[in-house]
């Protein structure tokens, strides 16, 4: 796995990939001890309601729907690394859980 030799700062990842499955991929890199320290942020266009509280179950530590604002996308990235505060739309780590809590597709 690229992250694994690579060891990013930071991983910039979509549910909805050609040829793969972005949930998949990030059951994965939580699941590794050699890649579960490195912050995860979902950038999707999922319609799906429960995919940011999905996310959030699999690890990821921001999500952020599409179309992509640059200033958005910056701002989380730089809380996500600690490095200014959660910026307002964003779902952060620790966000509330819903119904989606119970979604027998997370595992």
């Amino acid at each position: 796995m690229f992250a694994v030799r690579h060891q990013p700062d930071i991983i910039l990842l979509d549910i909805r990939m050609p040829g793969g499955d972005g949930y998949q991929v990030l059951r994965r890199l939580k699941r590794s001890a050699r890649t579960l320290a490195i912050p995860v942020v979902v950038v999707s266009g999922s319609l799906d309601e429960r995919a940011p509280a999905r996310c959030h179950r699999l690890g990821a530590d921001a999500f952020i729907s599409k179309p992509l604002d640059i200033d958005l996308l910056e701002a989380t990235m730089e809380a996500v690394l600690g490095l200014g505060p959660p910026p307002p739309g964003v779902h952060m780590d620790g966000a509330p859980e819903d119904e989606a809590a119970n979604d027998p597709t997370d595992r």
